[in-house]
């Protein structure tokens, strides 16, 4: 039975597409025993399976497998048992199952699965009754269901089932009670549902479907309001969203949806914040994802994506990483997997995939730690430290650390670990092998003497290299949150935050886009809000703070994106619109204000990211254009400017996001482009964002979409300070967009899809200072955009995604000690 044709990709469903793609971390799952737990001969028993194409898994480890052609499903048990627990005769009183594609469980086994060809689904429950919950009627109010797709339940026992080509999903309730929740008209409001694929609830009752055809996904609320929560356009960068199939949801409510003919997968916040989370270069070794279709995801947040035409599945981490997890040769002992559409994962993270073409499906363990760490030699300086493997890698052996002195140090390992964990003497702390980021630990204040610390070697990623450094320091870096969604806790929230700046008394300004308001965070950690969607309250309103600045006096400017205009706000509260959507009122308008500076006299730039201008206000209100879409007017345009800074000179700097330039305006007016795409001549600069300038006028830009930043001298010299490798260490750098500089050189850049922080030294010594775990106290840190430097090297982020923003607390003076060794794991 083939289904009806898809006008974005072929029958056949076997589309390549190639996209432009982000370098993630790469890492490969270690020799995890993949194991094939059904074949084409079903139960073995003369009931075969044909076409497996959806799975779904229990509480219990129960697998439940549809076979789309053999017109059945089974449960496969934990021990290996097969049994069909549906066939082609339905409930055997003249309801049919013909081509069933979905499936799902509930918390008391009762098994669901959707009929494609007998318009139909039915329940299975543990004792093996069989019951029809809908026919082609469909809620027999006249919105009948049409080749039912995909199912889903939720904890009451409701279940959802989507209709390929009647554009609707219905509710049934366990009494049977059926409405239908959504049709072909979408949220009603222009936003359409066509061909609605998979579906999927949340532990709030909400309900979330896909739509092939209309390349969109819905939310539902249980009270019946319907929102579009993700369109053709994808992320708004470039990434788009083309035949989706597939939708999950985590506990935090983010949701996960498939692209089948972009290859692609996104991921969207509660906030609404949309980042693509793998495209068609897979894990970025060579291992590409094309045709993306079934998605799921686990307790922490890792996603899992398969390939339908790369016939292989990867892993997504929250940091970003993307390793292959199976690919054609399945588990490598001659059951191979082809065109795999379903995927789900157990609570022990255990992952099972379906092969459409193979007829088969794969349970894939919970990745382990391949190899073990050699010893590490004694280091000089009066600190011993070993570190040994209690024998083969495995749940329970540890890698000891004997330490011999009076000492303050961090340890560092890079094999895993996303928690910083303080380590006490003796004290067992389990490492994260599945994290991408560098697990950062102290131990402060050992005793004289003989002191051992274990930490047990998890399962997890393999192919790390484990760099083992000891460093005694003064104060340790610690990072804190220090305001969050609940903003200042009277009821201004903050929501979406996108920009920071810090002025000389070490307080905080913070933007929230979403919630249209400023707040001020103290040293003391009081937080007030200092400006909200009311404006000036005169008539002037604010809406997406985009750009945020302050002066020496503590005068804080801010730039409306979607306002149009930027306000001034002083220390004493009084709030004032410095300039508006006229512009200079000659004519050359502002709109979409993003980029803001402020300069030692008071004059303020701002950046018109889509009037692709930028103005000049001075303290007396003048308002003067510096520069238009024109550039410097000799061929090289400005488009899209979205940052501005400028240096004790006057000079004002401008970054062309979609020309990939940077200009310098001088005070006199004189326009100059100082980086284009070429980068320093080798190294690319794509989509620059964040800029900053330092005391000698050297700039800084972080590229976006080529993944590094550079730094341009007054005198032209161009060099790439960091790329997507970040560290080196294991912690990469993903789209950067936030960029500051402090009065030592010290350059800090935001990763805003690596969900981390660098500060980069002028000599060149890169150094994570924050990555997704943020304070490490379960205040995770979620897309951050900006980053603003104190006097005294405090750096504050902020995480867009995650509503929030954190204090890095500097760290005291530091040396590493000599004769710092590797440690190889994996390999």
């Amino acid at each position: 039975m083939q289904e009806p044709a898809h006008p974005g990709w072929t029958g056949a469903s076997r589309l390549l597409v190639a996209l432009v793609s982000a370098v993630f971390l790469v890492a490969s799952i270690g020799a995890a025993q993949i194991t094939e737990i059904i074949d084409a001969t079903g139960d073995g028993a003369g009931h075969p399976l044909d076409d497996s194409y959806s799975i779904a898994v229990d509480g219990l480890g129960n697998v439940y497998v549809a076979g789309a052609n053999s017109d059945n499903a089974f449960k496969v048990t934990p021990g290996g048992a097969v049994s069909e627990i549906i066939d082609g005769t339905g409930d055997g009183a003249s309801h049919a199952l013909s081509y069933p594609r979905g499936i799902a469980v509930d918390g008391s086994g009762n098994v669901y699965v959707a009929g494609y060809a007998s318009h139909n689904a039915f329940k299975i429950t543990p004792g093996g009754a069989v019951s029809e919950i809908i026919d082609a009627t469909g809620d027999g109010a006249g919105n009948p269901l049409s080749f039912p797709l995909a199912i889903a339940v939720d904890s009451s026992g409701n279940v959802y089932v989507t209709g390929l080509l009647s554009d609707n999903v219905f509710k049934i309730t366990p009494g049977g009670l059926i409405s239908e929740i959504i049709d072909g008209t979408g949220d009603g409001e222009g936003h359409a549902l066509l061909g609605p694929r998979g579906i999927a609830v949340d532990g709030s009752g909400n309900v979330y479907v896909v739509a092939a055809n209309s390349s969109n996904a819905f939310k539902i609320t249980p009270g019946g309001a319907v929102r579009e929560i993700i369109d053709v356009m994808g992320d708004g960068a470039g990434n788009t969203l083309n035949g989706p199939q597939a939708i999950a949801v985590d506990s935090s409510e983010n949701i996960y949806v498939t692209g089948l003919s972009s290859s692609n997968a996104f991921k969207v916040t509660p906030g609404g914040a949309v980042s693509e989370i793998i495209d068609s270069s897979g894990d970025g070794a060579g291992n590409t994802l094309d045709g993306a279709w079934g998605i799921a995801v686990d307790g922490s947040g890792n996603a899992y994506v398969t390939g339908f035409t790369s016939d292989n599945a990867f892993m997504v981490t929250p940091g970003g990483a993307a390793p292959k997890i199976i690919d054609a040769t399945g588990d490598g002992a001659g059951n191979t997997l082809d065109a795999p559409l379903g995927i789900a994962v157990d609570g022990s993270g255990n992952v099972f995939v379906t092969g459409l073409g193979s007829d088969n499906a794969f349970r894939i363990p919970v990745p382990r730690v391949c190899g073990s760490p050699a010893s590490v030699a004694t280091r000089s300086g009066g600190l011993n430290l070993n570190a040994y493997s209690a024998g083969p890698p495995a749940v329970g052996n540890t890698v000891q650390f004997n330490v011999t002195a009076n000492y303050t140090f961090g340890l560092m390992l890079a094999y895993g670990g996303s928690a910083s964990i303080p380590l006490a003497n003796g004290q067992v702390v389990l490492f994260d092998p599945s994290s991408a980021f560098l697990f950062k630990t102290s131990i402060t204040g050992l005793p004289a003497g003989s002191a051992t610390v274990s930490a047990p070697v998890n399962p997890g990623l393999c192919g790390f290299t484990a760099y083992t450094q000891v460093v005694l320091f003064g104060p340790t870096s610690t990072s804190t949150e220090i305001v969050d969604m609940t903003g200042d806790g009277a009821g201004h929230t903050l929501m979406t935050t996108q920009s920071v700046a810090v002025d000389g008394s070490g307080n905080v300004y913070v933007a929230g886009a979403n919630s249209n308001n400023v707040l001020k965070i103290t040293p003391g950690g009081a937080v007030s809000e200092i400006i909200d969607a009311t404006g000036d309250g005169a008539g002037h309103t604010f809406f997406e703070p985009y750009g945020i600045a302050v002066d020496s006096s503590g005068n804080v400017y801010v730039a409306g994106r979607g306002s149009d205009n930027a306000f001034k706000i002083t220390p004493g509260g009084a709030v004032s619109e410095i300039i508006d959507a006229t512009g200079d009122g000659a004519g050359h308008t502002l709109n979409g204000a993003w980029g803001i500076a402020v300069d030692s006299s008071g004059n303020v730039y701002v950046a018109g990211a889509n009037s692709n201008n930028a103005f000049k206000v001075t303290p007396g209100g003048a308002v003067t254009e510096i520069i238009d879409a024109t550039g410097d007017g000799a061929g090289h345009a400005l488009d899209l400017p979205v940052a501005t800074a400028v240096d004790s000179s006057g000079n004002v700097y401008v970054t062309g996001f979609l020309s990939d330039n940077v200009f310098k305006v001088t005070a006199g007016g004189a326009v100059s482009e100082i980086i284009d795409a070429t980068g320093d001549g080798g190294n690319a600069l794509c989509w620059p964002r964040g800029i900053a300038v330092d005391d000698s006028e050297n700039v800084y830009v972080a590229g976006s979409c080529s993944n590094n930043a550079f730094k341009v001298t007054p005198g032209g010299a161009v060099t790439e300070i960091i790329d997507v490798t970040g560290d080196g260490a294991g912690n990469t750098l993903a789209l950067p967009v936030g960029v500051a500089v402090d009065s030592s050189g010290n350059v800090y850049v935001t990763g805003l899809s690596s969900d981390n922080a660098f500060k980069v030294t002028p000599d060149g010594v890169i150094t994570e200072i924050i990555d997704a775990t943020g304070d490490g106290a379960g205040h995770a840190l979620d897309q951050p955009v900006a980053i603003a430097v104190d006097i005294y090297g405090n750096a504050y982020v902020t995480g867009a995604a995650s509503d929030n923003a954190f204090r890095v607390q500097a760290d005291g003076p530091a040396f590493q000690l000599t004769n710092a060794q590797d440690l190889t794991v994996g390999f």
